[in-house]
């Protein structure tokens, strides 16, 4: 039987010199492994109709061979062409896309490739952005249904003041009180205003509706560091890739830009 779905290609790994095996994200089938035969051959009707980071409709059989399912046919959606010439960006996304690759399995994921696309098209038309990357990280752990909790204690389900004192906790899942803090708990400290930002972030629905939003230097840094460790304790995702992107994001004159004036 012969399904069509809008797909986003997520990894291109070659099988032999003329085929490819391609991993794409469906709203529908969620992520799907595809062989391509003769991809790169000079007359092949696959021949740049996909790439990385782009969206196609694609056609593919059901049925598998070697857990693959087998492509049909696919037409380009969306380019995306700013990936080719912009090397920061480049990198953003393709830490997205590894992300949502190491983070995604078969079954429904429309919530999931909305976010990849929405955040893939701001990229692409804004170019590389640290604050929208952790909009992004936000926005898929809340879809995983591991986002950070930072409205209780995760313990003892008390709300925290300053008095109290509140540090953040992997392990835990989110805020703490000091008083129920672990020897096995490593804990950071998170001010009052960086926990009504995390609040607020994890609450908007689309991106844009942050641009309005102080971000201080230090803020952004605490902000990177707890999701860091957060991703690596949940998702065990490497940090190899987020290091690269970060850190490319953050050399951009747009995200110095976007760390002092706007989120």
């Amino acid at each position: 039987m012969i399904y069509k779905t809008d797909a986003l290609v997520l990894n291109i790994t070659p099988y032999s010199n003329t085929s490819r095996i391609v991993t794409w994200l469906t709203p529908e089938a969620g992520r799907l492994t595809t062989m391509i035969k003769g991809a790169c051959r000079p007359k092949s009707p696959f021949l740049g109709q996909f790439d990385y980071f782009y969206t196609c409709e694609l056609l593919y059989y059901q049925r598998q061979k070697h857990g693959l399912c087998i492509a049909r046919a696919c037409t380009p959606l969306r380019f995306r062409p700013r990936f080719r010439t912009d090397w920061r960006a480049y990198a953003c996304a393709s830490y997205l896309t590894h992300l949502v690759h190491h983070s995604s399995y078969s079954g429904h994921h429309g919530a999931i490739f909305q976010l990849a696309e929405k955040t893939l098209d701001l990229l692409e038309s804004e170019g590389a952005s640290l604050p929208l990357l952790l909009w992004a990280e936000l926005a898929l752990l809340e879809l995983l249904g591991v986002s950070p909790q930072v409205d209780l204690c995760v313990r003892c389900r008390c709300s925290i003041d300053a008095s109290r004192g509140r540090a953040f906790s992997e392990r835990a899942g989110g805020l703490v009180c000091v008083g129920c803090l672990t020897p096995h708990d490593t804990a950071i400290e998170l001010s009052a205003d960086l926990v009504s930002l995390v609040r607020r972030w994890q609450q908007a629905a689309d991106f844009r509706m942050l641009r309005t939003t102080q971000l201080t230097s230090q803020q952004i840094l605490v902000f990177k560091r707890i999701m860091g460790i957060f991703l690596a304790y949940h998702l065990e995702s490497p940090p190899e890739y987020r290091d690269m992107a970060f850190a490319l994001a953050a050399a951009s004159r747009g995200t110095r830009h976007t760390e002092t004036s706007c989120a």
